[in-house]
């Protein structure tokens, strides 16, 4: 699922990565969220072309939403997210599928990232006790609430469909939407497997959502209370320490 947004200086070394994938067992699902500039017209050219693209178009209700609707559209048996001026690295969808096919119970898989910031690659490693075939559900969410983990990304985990059921992305959060889906899904899980692979690039802009801080972004309180009200008692110090850093910030 790749919600778009005015993305049209990127969109193409996004599809471009999709496409270069020799695995082909996939359906890749564009939401463009109300999109003012060409980002519609370069994924229309892709979709007469092959038959796995599919396009669906929102008026502008923000990339929660989109993504909602891509999971809503979605028939696959695992779901992944993308972001549509991030790409994959060649090979991430057969060296998923590998490792997929080899412990069918896993609901989640957790895989690491990359940062391209201006042709600069930054490897983010993850630390061992999130490491492996058999993670606790502790050690799960102790590794998207940690940055010696995976963190809050949506978009460096694979989740099997039945473990996402009806959870949603809060679409009137929009800050750490993310991480609190994430949590949630691991609350319909038991099986959770982590591996240091670092198959998706994400590109460091100083103008993404991400990056720039601004009123909206405070219902990440929202965001931490819902998340601290879903998981162990145990991690509420470290929930607390996000929120004053937050508020420093």
């Amino acid at each position: 699922c790749i919600p778009v947004y005015n993305s049209s200086e990127y969109l193409q070394k996004c599809i471009s990565s999709i496409l270069c994938q020799e695995f082909q067992d996939y359906e890749a699902i564009f939401v463009d969220d109300g999109s003012s500039d060409e980002s519609i017209s370069i994924i229309s050219k892709y979709i007469k072309q092959h038959h796995n693209f599919k396009l669906i178009k929102q008026e502008n209700l923000g990339v929660s939403a989109a993504r909602n609707n891509g999971l809503k559209n979605a028939t696959g048996q695992y779901i992944m997210f993308m972001d549509s001026d991030d790409y994959w690295v060649n090979d991430i969808l057969k060296r998923l599928n590998k490792v997929l096919s080899s412990h069918k119970s896993v609901d989640i898989l957790f895989f690491n990232i990359f940062e391209d910031i201006d042709n600069t690659f930054k490897y983010h490693h993850v630390s061992s006790e999130f490491l492996g075939e058999n993670l606790s559900k502790k050690a799960a969410i102790e590794g998207i609430l940690s940055n010696k983990g995976y963190r809050g990304y949506s978009v460096n985990k694979v989740f099997k469909n039945t473990c996402i059921g009806k959870n949603k992305f809060e679409e009137s959060i929009t800050y750490l939407e993310d991480m609190l889906f994430n949590i949630t899904c691991v609350q319909n899980a038991t099986k959770f497997m982590g591996i240091d692979d670092c198959l998706y690039a994400y590109r460091w802009r100083q103008t993404s959502v991400v990056n720039t801080f601004g009123p909206s972004h405070m219902t990440i309180f929202e965001a931490l209370q819902k998340i601290d009200a879903l998981v162990p008692g145990e991690f509420h110090d470290a929930i607390l320490v996000k929120e004053k850093f937050t508020c420093i910030e």
